[in-house]
């Protein structure tokens, strides 16, 4: 019988795990700006409670709708900085790789401060002191990042929990980044996922918002 050579290769037609810089680089951005702006966007919403600031803010003569749209654009904007400084700083003088496709990644990074936001407008109008609200941003912090992937890879954690985990911003941000940083994706693949990081910083926002409009004047 004749022998046959076999070459051997690889199976399928799966992408590779994201490993080192790929893994580091969107998680640590992920969970910075997470960290950040939650407990500081939370941080100073109670503040400014607790003084009466957001009292007498609400007396202006402008819409409520308008006073508490410029606490969520704040946050945003307190987001985007962040995430803009880490990504230049990165680009420019450690030479990381963000991707072949940067309208994609603008897209991500917009997306996921509009999320983020939202959260810590929600926390900040839920919480009714600086305290708690450190408290509970660090902890809901580290929980997102942890199950939403940016300390290791979501495939090393069982089935059922990468599925459960997309109830977090961070798990649709980081299979987003992924998609863009590691297997060099376009703005087409990452739709849906700042879709959902819009609907997240949306429903956070608006129920951020009616819990302090219903405030007293």
């Amino acid at each position: 019988m004749p022998h046959k050579r076999v070459r051997p290769g690889p199976a399928g037609c799966g992408r590779p795990v994201p490993r080192g810089a790929a893994q580091s680089v969107p998680g640590i951005l992920t969970f910075t700006v997470l960290m950040m702006t939650t407990i500081y966007g939370a941080v100073f919403l109670t503040i400014e409670k607790r003084e009466g600031m957001l009292r007498r803010q609400l007396t202006l003569p402008m819409s409520r709708r308008g006073l508490l749209a410029g606490k969520v654009a704040g946050r945003v904007l307190v987001a985007g900085i962040q995430m803009a400084i880490l990504v230049v700083a990165g680009r420019l003088l450690f030479r990381l790789d963000f991707g072949s496709s940067p309208l994609g990644l603008a897209s991500i990074l917009v997306s996921y401060a509009f999320a983020v936001a939202g959260i810590a407008t929600f926390l900040g109008a839920v919480l009714e002191n600086p305290e708690q609200a450190s408290s509970v941003g660090m902890l809901v912090s580290l929980v997102m990042a942890a199950l939403g992937g940016c300390w290791w890879p979501a495939e090393v954690m069982p089935a059922w929990l990468r599925a459960a985990a997309h109830v977090f911003p961070t798990t649709w941000a980081m299979e987003a980044f992924h998609t863009v940083i590691s297997f060099g994706e376009g703005v087409g693949a990452v739709a849906a996922p700042c879709t959902v990081l819009i609907a997240f910083g949306a429903v956070f926002s608006l129920w951020g918002a009616r819990r302090l409009a219903r405030r007293p004047a």
